[in-house]
């Protein structure tokens, strides 16, 4: 009887071990069904590998892989609003999102673990104690710099924050091989645009920005952004029609998603996804992004496009120690990977926001008070027509055809003698919104219609020989003005004098950045250590002259819009000041004309730099002169020239805008030309061109908005 107890027992244990395995087997068979559960592992996808789960399907009797990946995105505030109510979104570079208990997967993607990062915090500090902060003086370069033993590439690859040795980081390269390129993207762009706001992340303000590049603020805290409160309206609103005022906002909004005002930000939207829809030739999880964004993405982290053919799939970017490349993976599109292929320098300071967005991609931003409507310079061949020719910016504007051959130097006997740059940049200047945003230093955009840097970009706005004409001529008719006693010639020297205290401002207290010695220049200083506090502080203080150049730039819009001018109305389709705009750049084209001619039958003797000077009566070069280091004769004398040309009687402005139906007084012309004058010489004085050979190929225009799915692998 024992035996065959024995006997049972043992074979209850060995049916039970039997169905143990049994039901093991079948267990997996079943979690066999879900497929791509193991591609989308912590070893591929990092921390959110926690996101995914299986979901049992009845009716396939299976499991179905669900995981989630990262959208980005280049969004508004607005926009960003809008997007909260439909999907989970979070800002790459926003302190109380990053800290939200909501998002710690992304959180721990580009700040590590905690542990680790509050480990690489300390060693920082450290570092920077016995070795300074590690930054270069560039004033438009960003602040993060990879230098020492930490490299920000391996940091961001590996999720980990911590200084390791070199045979440690080659141990861990075969791993890092294995995970999602998107991973690293995400880290780089928190440092990008962590970089544009030094304080708006408590966990990296601290270790890795010097105190230099604090916004001047008394009262900010770090972790607090000014740009995401708007400032305190301290200036009259623009006062506009009731039909105007319902169709546009005011000119101070900052975070308006139809027009070109508002801050950027990069985001990610939260994408659940499903393996089955996967294309079979899918080995990893891919993130999501759209092909305007990746553009400016990119180049913003000073990257320069080679390639970019949507049409056969091709897109390359490299620079900064970076590299995008595609593939085409069929049922899905382009596929793109992100690596780093060199050591990388700081990310240059472009402008955060729409306008800086456009740019990038060859738009010009149109002022939203007075333009409102942007316009596309860079065709789809890469290619930048003047501004005079057929289908340019003045046949947008409602030039007609006939003048824009005679400005193109093909009419009225003048082959080839009219084609002339100062037309293209001051039209493009004047139609552009202001740029800078406001409580910010960042002051550089990347435009390829206007060439960069000092002594290039030709125009009276640009060149300190052209503002000094304008500011001379501007002095002599308040003078004349002054003894008037006419009704007219009484307001038109009121609204002059306006004019010629902007001019005189800037001359006297930013005398280096009106002059153009680019080495004394605030403009290109890193900007403010503490908040202004006198006239004094703003002489010397970077946040003082753009501050200063956006209210003078504003002025002139409440000028421009006032009633009895209203610019800001239609007349044939178009805004007056678009009218306005045209007219200048009709008139200036002859002024330009006459001017070189004269310069060319100058003797050679008399165009001797000491000649020069002592013919104009400028100062000998030095800190405090009033004038430039180098005297280019050309400008000086077409700023001179315009305001001789302003009122003449066959190509006048007030001639061209009667003829389109806008009846103005010669008085009311004048004004508004010289409010004209002040909102270009402003526009330039308060901001700073990137460009030429160092950004690669152009964008053309059209990939602007561009809503075109690409993956990122």
């Amino acid at each position: 009887m024992a035996l065959a107890d024995n006997l049972s027992i043992t074979a209850l244990v060995v049916s039970l071990i039997a169905l143990f395995i049994a039901l093991l087997q079948l267990s997996q068979s079943f979690l066999g069904t879900a497929e791509g559960y193991r591609r989308c592992a912590e070893s591929v996808i990092g921390a959110w590998h926690k996101l995914r789960h299986r979901h049992w399907r009845w009716s396939e009797f299976r499991f179905e892989t669900q995981y989630v990946t990262p959208q980005i995105l280049v969004t508004s505030a607005s926009e960003f609003a809008a997007a909260q109510e439909q999907h989970e979104i979070y800002k790459l570079a926003h302190p109380s999102m990053l800290n939200s208990p909501d998002c710690p997967e992304l959180r721990e993607t580009v700040h590590g673990h905690p542990k680790a990062h509050q480990t690489s915090v300390s060693q920082s500090k450290s570092s920077q104690q016995k070795n300074g902060n590690g930054h270069g003086d560039d004033p438009e370069k960003g602040v993060v710099r990879r230098s020492g033993i930490i490299d920000m590439a391996e940091q961001a690859m590996s999720l980990v924050i911590l200084p390791v040795s070199i045979k440690r980081r080659r141990k861990r390269a075969t791993a890092n091989e294995l995970k999602v390129t998107w991973l690293h993207l995400l880290g780089e762009l928190h440092n990008l645009y962590y970089s544009y706001h030094p304080s708006n992340c408590e966990n990296c303000a601290n270790a890795r920005i010097p105190t230099k590049w604090t916004v001047a603020d008394e009262n900010h805290k770090p972790g607090e952004c000014p740009l995401d409160k708007l400032p305190e309206k301290k200036r009259p609103e623009l006062k506009l029609t009731k039909e105007a005022t319902d169709s546009r906002p005011p000119i101070d909004t900052i975070n308006d998603p139809h027009f070109s005002v508002g801050k950027t930000d990069a985001a990610v939207i939260y994408r659940q996804w499903t393996w089955d829809f996967m294309p079979p030739d899918t080995v990893k999880p891919l993130a999501e992004a759209t092909v305007g964004d990746i553009v400016i993405l990119a180049r913003r982290m000073d990257m320069q496009w080679r390639e970019l053919d949507l049409q056969n799939s091709r897109i390359q970017a490299e620079g900064n120690g970076y590299s995008l490349t595609s593939t085409e993976v069929k049922g899905l599109g382009i596929v793109l990977r992100f690596s780093s292929i060199g050591r990388h320098g700081a990310f240059p300071r472009i402008i955060p926001s729409k306008a800086g967005d456009k740019l990038i991609c060859g738009i010009v931003p149109g002022c939203p008070a007075l333009v409102r409507t942007d316009f596309e310079i860079v065709r789809p061949d890469r290619s930048i027509p003047r501004v005079h020719a057929p289908g340019g910016v003045l046949a947008d504007l409602g030039v007609p055809d006939d003048i824009c051959l005679e400005i193109a130097g093909k009419k009225g006997g003048h082959p080839g003698g009219g084609d002339y740059q100062e037309t293209d940049t001051e039209c493009l200047i004047l139609l552009c919104a202001f740029l800078p945003l406001p409580h910010s230093t960042i002051v550089s955009y990347n435009f390829f219609g206007l060439r960069p840097g000092p002594g290039v970009r030709k125009s009276v706005f640009h060149f300190w020989e052209g503002r000094w004409a304008l500011f001379h001529k501007l002095t002599e008719r308040v003078e004349q003005l002054s003894t008037s006693q006419t009704p007219a010639a009484r307001q038109l020297f009121t609204d002059l004098s306006s004019v010629h205290a902007s001019f005189s401002h800037l001359e006297s207290f930013y005398r280096h950045d009106f002059y153009c010695r680019w080495g004394r220049a605030v403009i290109t200083h890193a900007g403010a250590l503490r908040p202004l506090q006198s006239e004094s502080d703003r002489a010397t203080n970077k946040e003082g002259l753009v501050e200063f150049c956006r209210n003078a730039f504003d002025d002139t819009t409440r000028y421009l819009a006032a009633p009895g001018r209203e610019m800001h109305e239609e007349v044939n389709g178009k805004t007056r000041y678009l009218h306005l705009v045209a007219g200048h750049v009709v008139m200036a084209h002859k002024a330009i004309r006459e001017a070189l001619a004269f310069v060319d039958h100058q003797p050679k003797e008399q165009r001797e730099q000491g000649a020069l000077r002592r013919k104009y009566g400028f100062d000998p070069p030095g800190p405090g002169a009033r004038a430039g280091n180098f005297v280019f004769q050309q400008q000086v004398e077409i700023g001179l020239r315009y305001a001789q040309h302003l009122r003449h009687g066959e190509h006048g402005v007030r001639r061209y805008l009667l003829e389109r139906a806008m009846e103005f007084e010669e008085e009311e012309v004048e004004g508004m030309w010289w409010n004209l004058m002040l909102r270009g010489v402003v526009w330039d004085m308060g901001s700073w061109g990137r460009g030429g050979e160092e950004v690669g190929e152009r964008v053309p225009s059209a990939f602007y908005g561009d809503r075109t799915p690409v993956w990122i692998s």
